[in-house]
């Protein structure tokens, strides 16, 4: 949060990568949060994308269930995400 908190201070924007948890915790803080929810929707594409960054199979698998909850949590919370990239 220093770091976030350093950049506001000097007029600035960041981004950050978070997941859903963390997000609708920093949404309740002071700071004003522009999100926009990234989907890959072609499950391969993303699948392949985990693989060159390392990740295990497991992990792959997870980031992959999450992706799907992420879209599910955006039909259910419509204006949550200032904008959707897919």
């Amino acid at each position: 949060m220093e770091s976030i908190e350093t950049v506001a201070r000097q007029g600035l924007a960041c981004v950050i990568q978070m997941e859903l948890e963390s997000l609708l915790s920093f949404k309740q803080t002071y700071f004003e949060p522009r999100c926009v929810l990234i989907l890959t929707m072609d499950r391969l594409v993303q699948a392949q994308r985990l693989v060159n960054q390392n990740c295990s199979d497991q992990e792959c698998e997870i980031a992959i269930n999450r992706s799907e909850w992420y879209a599910e949590y955006n039909r259910d919370h419509p204006g949550f995400f200032e904008a959707v990239i897919i």
